[in-house]
């Protein structure tokens, strides 16, 4: 279970959510949320994080690269989602 995918909230603010299943931690998802320049950076279940995620939700990336140090690897999913969201508006 990995991707990204961006939303409106009920408050209609644009919302990113970028998340990966560990491989270390099976049923534990790393979870960055991104919402009016404020990024909220968690660690999850599986069963949450399908119940955060809106069904009208719009996927942008289904893959998502791994790395053992945390801040490597959301700087990288921020770079990823960056270029796909430029790719997707041009």
């Amino acid at each position: 279970m990995q991707g990204a995918c961006v939303y409106k909230s009920t408050h209609n603010i644009p919302t990113l959510i970028i998340y990966k299943e560990l491989i270390t931690i099976p049923g534990k998802v790393i979870v960055v949320l991104y919402r009016n320049k404020n990024i909220i950076c968690k660690l999850i279940s599986t069963r949450q994080l399908t119940n955060i995620i809106p069904s009208n939700s719009i996927d942008i990336l289904t893959k998502l690269p791994y790395h053992n140090d945390t801040n490597i690897m959301i700087n990288l999913w921020c770079k990823l989602v960056k270029q796909r969201l430029i790719e997707l508006n041009t």
